[in-house]
């Protein structure tokens, strides 16, 4: 097992699971019931409920990387350098721009950097 990867791994689907948890009770959540939206599509609904799939597919992108590297953690994977490094690319540019966009206040930043470095070190 390349625990590298099998570290990036875990880190990337904590902050899957973290952020459609965490942010769907603490900012979701009472966003989309506290605060006036504008209708999109003539439907108020229409907003929320876009807003809430924009927000957790943000999480299943986050899982779906985080499977590629669990499967390339594996010892009996057919491994992709490649691969790998666009994950671990992806990963570190996430951070890096969740660290600009927050001014480095939004945890899951140190997440992302850290699942890249470690993926990146798998990689190899």
């Amino acid at each position: 097992m390349n625990t590298s990867l099998l570290v990036a791994a875990f880190l990337t689907l904590f902050v899957a699971v973290g952020h459609s948890v965490v942010g769907e009770r603490l900012i979701l959540g009472p966003i989309l019931r506290e605060c006036e939206l504008p209708p999109a599509l003539g439907s108020r609904d229409f907003t929320r409920r876009t807003l809430r799939a924009g927000w957790h597919l943000m999480s299943v992108f986050a899982l779906g990387m985080g499977i590629i590297l669990l499967e390339q953690a594996r010892p009996d994977a057919v491994h992709s350098i490649h691969t790998v490094r666009h994950v671990s690319m992806t990963l570190l540019l996430s951070g890096v721009v969740l660290a600009v966009m927050t001014r480095g206040r939004h945890f899951a930043a140190i997440f992302f950097l850290l699942a890249a470095v470690f993926a990146w070190m798998g990689s190899a």
